[in-house]
């Protein structure tokens, strides 16, 4: 009878023991499981700020370049004024001093006209009539120029478009003017020079703030697509833990279920050759355990089915909601690529407009400029012609004149340069001997200069021998000296808190020593107990009696 108690009681002791092993195994498996979603979160939580963090970046770089851009443009604009303005200007005076020169010269031929016609013309006048002629020949061809020019400049002056044309020239050739490189050279290459530079490439402001704002919408519509995962798997999780927790709160059924079993097993192997009674109800209980497992199996089986229908509809869900993101985004596309087509368009026609209204215009030009060329020649060639033929003698009486003064201007120019080089020798040789004495004081206040600083350099060693090294040296020792001292104070604070802590282990396993046998002695009487009994059972049983420890603390 004892050994069966002995051994249900031994049998009972490892199945809690058992039980306890796996309670423990689940717990470090649920606590696990904790620690690692807890870990992801946080690591998709750090992911997420790090692409936030980039995205920021991101837009405050595209703001600052287009910040940047529109400075350029503005300034390009201004620049594009300010030409266009200082050209109208200097026009405008040209078109003045032209108009002056013009009626000056009018002025000297209408004098000229009535000097001749009134026929009080002398040798002096011829004189002066040759000085004006030469000085009004000149301007004559320059007015010619000017004709041309003011016509010209008078039909286009009419429209706007001449103006905006002479603009866009100057602008094409200010762009020619300049390349990359020769621009890199100058200003040095620049973070926003990462692409090819083009002087006055000026990006539509619209297509880049369209280009940004589709970049943000897309950056969004990531964030909001990992917002929602992360609430997916959250929500996973969550039900996850729900169905753990159910699970563990009908966990205990089935132990107390094979706690019973195992008792019944036990008390029916006990009393087996007493009650057969028991037979019956063991079959009942092994009966509705298995109802009790079919029933979880069933309601396992429909959570499952049921989980997965949810899984299912959300996959469906989550596949229309891109199919439509799909399609819209597809009708965006296909609605900037018609708005695209549609710009290329307008800009191609304005392209033609702009020619046709260039050819118009380079025609009317042609046909100014022919008619101004005929009323030339018409009006202004043959009176010319004319009093050229008359001043050809008198030009030939000034040229023989002329060659008198000539020879005369050369031979004292002859003179003039011989007086040059002579003063020039004689300077030449005063600055020889200036240089010379320059570099003999030079040469003598360099070697002054020596001597001064190999005393200075003597004085240096006699003060670094002197005054240095016995400087360095105590400053050596003191350091020394602190070192040590805080070497020896550490080592002495070492011993004392070794001290302290010896000490205060001792005394901790001092004050549980009591406790320690008291504990000991009982596991003692226990176990002579039950060898006395077994003893009483067993005749023949010889124990071996071990070291008893007694309150004193002395073995028996």
């Amino acid at each position: 009878c004892l050994h069966r108690h002995l051994t249900a009681w031994y049998d009972l002791v490892l199945s809690k023991r058992l039980l306890m092993g796996k309670i423990k195994a689940m717990s470090d498996w649920k606590l696990m499981l904790k620690v690692w979603g807890a870990w992801r979160l946080h690591a998709r939580r750090q992911k997420l700020e790090m692409e936030t963090e980039i995205h920021e970046r991101n837009v405050i770089d595209t703001e600052r370049k287009r910040l940047t851009a529109e400075r350029h443009y503005t300034h390009a604009v201004l620049k594009r004024c300010f030409l266009a303005w200082h050209q109208f200007i200097t026009e405008m005076i040209e078109r003045k001093e032209l108009e002056k020169e013009q009626e000056r010269t009018k002025s000297k031929i209408m004098s000229l006209l009535n000097a001749v016609a009134s026929g009080r013309m002398s040798n002096e006048d011829h004189r002066t009539e040759d000085g004006q002629y030469s000085q009004f020949s000149s301007p004559l061809t320059i007015a010619h120029n000017a004709r041309s020019h003011n016509n010209t400049h008078k039909d286009c002056c009419s429209t706007v478009t001449k103006r905006h044309l002479k603009m866009i020239e100057t602008d094409s050739n200010m762009q020619q003017k300049y390349t990359d490189a020769e621009i890199r050279k100058k200003f040095g290459t620049q973070p926003w020079m990462n692409r090819h530079f083009v002087v006055n490439n000026f990006e539509n402001r619209y297509t880049a703030q369209q280009q940004t704002l589709r970049e943000q919408q897309s950056q969004i519509r990531e964030q909001r697509q990992l917002i929602e995962e992360l609430q997916y798997h959250q929500r996973q999780q969550t039900l996850r833990q729900q169905l753990s927790q159910i699970s563990d709160l009908h966990l205990p059924a089935p132990s107390a279920e094979v706690e019973e079993q195992s008792s019944a097993i036990t008390s029916s192997h006990a009393s087996c050759a007493v009650v057969r009674v028991n037979n019956t109800k063991y079959l009942k209980v092994l009966k509705n355990v298995e109802d009790r497992a079919a029933k979880r199996a069933k309601l396992k089986a429909e959570r499952e089915e049921r989980k997965r229908k949810q899984e299912e509809d959300k996959l469906a869900q989550l596949q229309k909601i891109e199919e439509e993101t799909q399609k819209t985004l597809e009708a965006e596309r296909k609605a900037k690529i018609e708005d695209y087509r549609q710009r290329k368009r307008l800009e191609k026609q304005k392209e033609e407009e702009k020619r046709k209204e260039l050819a118009k215009l380079e025609e009317m030009n042609k046909l100014a400029d022919e008619h101004y060329k005929r009323s030339l020649m018409k009006y202004r060639g043959l009176l010319p012609f004319k009093k050229i033929i008359s001043l050809s003698k008198k030009q030939w009486v000034m040229a023989i004149k002329h060659r008198d003064r000539e020879v005369v201007r050369q031979c004292i120019q002859a003179w003039r340069l011989f007086a040059d080089e002579e003063i020039n020798r004689k300077q030449s040789m005063a600055d020889q001997m200036s240089q010379v004495l320059v570099i003999k004081h030079t040469f003598q206040k360099w070697k002054n200069y020596k001597h001064h600083m190999k005393f200075l350099n003597q004085r240096a060693a006699r003060h670094y021998d002197s005054h240095l090294k016995s400087q360095c040296f105590s400053a050596w020792v003191e350091w020394k000296t602190t070192e040590r001292e805080d070497t020896q104070q550490k080592l002495e604070a070492a011993d004392s808190h070794f001290l302290k802590t010896l000490t205060r282990k001792t005394f901790l396993s001092w004050r549980d020593l009591p406790e320690k046998l008291r504990r000991e002695q009982e596991r003692e009487k226990r176990r002579m107990e039950l060898r006395q009994k077994v003893a009483e059972l067993i005749p023949d049983f010889s124990p071996q009696m071990p070291n008893v420890v007694t309150e004193s603390g002395e073995l028996s």
